[in-house]
């Protein structure tokens, strides 16, 4: 082994008899560029990057403001002693709408009940995300050891509305928020918000479908999601007339079709369909949407004639 490591450091060596090699002396340069800096290894890696090692960045504009900093201070002082909340309140904390009305008489005031129709809208998941939002910030400024339980209640109605569509996420939530109030009123208890309430989930959801995917049957992914359909196109445009529609077809419906002229699914478009590899496509004949025609929103409904 000796042998071989003479020969080696002889073959790197000059030849030179008067070349000595300083003490002081390395393999690398006296002076490192930058990236050499960067990289000692020198084997060319960039150096890591991950959140361990990121240095915080200049601010890109102005600071946030979060919006449950507008919260009038009486609806901040109902949702902190736990009353039954309506979230349109705080969408609409922008507005003059107020729950009461005063009007002076004279020697005499009258309080009256401000009954704005917009109190009763329903919310969507976009709306729901704000409003909750704001309501559970809230309440983490006073009860911070809340928030990963508020945080878990977000989760499980953004799986319903995910689930079952439509506004069935937004009846749980008034029925679990009256709940909680109610909890909080006369028993002097607070409930869990990151617990699903089984015996409302059976009350608003029993009897409805999760929605599936209509090319695979998968609860896991919608239809847009579906990796059977990853590379074939779904778009869809409405057929010109062309005499008679499919029986299936309200009169004065007009078909679509795909552009690839693929026929849709009839026993789909009626409500459901049991072939589990059906060749048709399975999407809505009146609207190109993932429903069948049956519930389909947007089909012409024949009216009852009169007598």
């Amino acid at each position: 082994m000796n042998s071989r490591i003479n020969f080696v450091e002889r073959a790197v060596m000059p030849s030179s008899p008067g070349f000595t090699v300083p003490a002081s002396s390395s393999l690398m340069p006296a002076a490192l560029p930058d990236h050499a800096l960067l990289d000692p290894a020198g084997v060319g890696a960039a150096p890591p990057r991950t959140l361990e090692t990121a240095v915080p960045a200049p601010p890109l504009g102005s600071r946030f403001i979060p919006p449950a900093a507008a919260i009038p201070a009486n609806l901040r002082a109902n949702i902190l002693k736990g009353n039954d909340i309506n979230l349109v309140k705080i969408l609409l904390c922008g507005s003059s709408s107020s729950d009461l009305r005063v009007v002076d008489c004279g020697d005499v005031s009258v309080v009256l009940k401000d009954s704005d129709p917009r109190l009763d809208k329903g919310l969507t998941l976009a709306e729901f995300v704000v409003a909750f939002g704001v309501f559970r910030d809230v309440i983490c400024e006073v009860y911070p050891h809340r928030r990963e339980e508020l945080d878990v209640y977000l989760a499980i109605i953004s799986d319903l509305a995910l689930s079952y569509g439509g506004s069935l996420f937004y009846d749980y939530h008034k029925s679990f928020s009256a709940k909680a109030a109610m909890y909080v009123q006369k028993f002097n208890q607070r409930l869990d918000w990151s617990v699903v309430d089984l015996a409302l989930m059976s009350r608003h959801f029993t009897g409805h479908r999760t929605l599936t995917c209509s090319v695979c049957g998968s609860f896991s992914h919608s239809t847009s999601l579906c990796p059977k359909t990853a590379m074939r196109a779904l778009s869809i445009t409405p057929a010109q007339p062309s005499g008679s529609a499919p029986p299936f077809l309200p009169r004065g419906q007009v078909p679509f079709r795909s552009r690839s002229r693929a026929p849709l699914c009839h026993f789909f478009n009626e409500g459901v369909c049991v072939y589990p590899n059906c060749k048709y496509m399975h999407v809505c004949s009146v609207c190109a949407d993932s429903h069948p025609r049956s519930v389909c929103p947007r089909r012409v409904r024949s009216k009852p004639s009169g007598n």
